[in-house]
């Protein structure tokens, strides 16, 4: 993504990825699943689309139908 001129900002848990997409409102979450901290990465997803109006995208090393249908309940895709 960087070398197509985005700018990319890494967070390594749910609290510092909601306090990010709070201060510089980006115009996509691209969320692990694998996500550290105690919330999970589904309800980043959620919280970004509620409060903050930013679709989300999830990536993993193993998509499970499981990770899809979480995905997709808070409108992420996988």
């Amino acid at each position: 993504l960087q070398n197509r001129g985005y700018a990319v900002r890494v967070t390594r848990s749910a609290a510092e990825a909601l306090q990010f997409a709070a201060r510089v409102r980006p115009v996509l979450g691209l969320l692990d699943f694998e996500l550290g901290g105690t919330v999970s990465a589904v309800r980043v997803a959620e919280a970004l689309r509620r409060d903050f109006g930013i679709p989300a995208v999830f990536y993993s090393a193993a998509i499970t139908d499981d990770c899809e249908q979480a995905a997709s309940a808070v409108g992420a895709l996988c």
